[in-house]
């Protein structure tokens, strides 16, 4: 996968960090998020370091694409 680091028994880290990203989306707004969240946000969320945090994604930007492939899927909207 493009952008991905991670090998393995690490699958679980990475969806973490991933999961932590929405929850701070879901919290802050996509919008300002993005602005404002940082890598020590995510990994404190995910309760991850930063170090397994750039261990799975090359850079912020290859983290925010992952992000977005991985759209939380939700009920209909209200």
């Amino acid at each position: 996968m493009a952008g991905s680091k991670g090998t393995g028994g690490s699958n679980e880290s990475r969806r973490r960090l991933i999961s932590a990203g929405w929850d701070l989306v879901d919290e802050i707004g996509l919008s300002e998020a993005l602005d404002t969240i940082s890598v020590a946000d995510v990994a404190e969320r995910a309760e991850r370091s930063e170090r397994t945090f750039w261990n799975h994604f090359d850079t912020w930007n290859s983290y925010v694409e992952a992000l977005v492939s991985n759209i939380p899927k939700r009920g209909p909207m209200e």
